[in-house]
């Protein structure tokens, strides 16, 4: 069982991974998200959440917002690319 906590954009992750552990049948306790807004209250999107894959990992790494850790390995970057998209298009960071 699970119980997930989401932070900042962080909520974006905590939702996401929420979501594919229910795809999975596995067991969430909960979920918990803190200092997101509203999707009704979201802000203007960043022009970066619209770049290629390619351009949008540079911005990422650039603005300090992954790791390179994350950015090395392709299966990480890719699981938390649509999150990370998600957080500049509809955050309006």
């Amino acid at each position: 069982m699970f119980i997930l906590l989401g932070d900042c954009s962080g909520a974006f992750v905590a939702y996401e991974v929420a979501r594919r552990l229910e795809q999975e049948g596995l067991a969430l306790c909960g979920l918990a998200v803190l200092r997101q807004v509203a999707p009704s209250a979201w802000g203007t999107s960043s022009p970066m959440a619209h770049l290629p894959s390619d351009h949008f990992l540079k911005a990422l790494l650039k603005a300090g917002i992954v790791s390179s850790e994350v950015a090395a390995d392709n299966n990480k970057f890719s699981f938390f690319e649509p999150v990370l998209r998600a957080d500049l298009r509809f955050g309006g960071v």
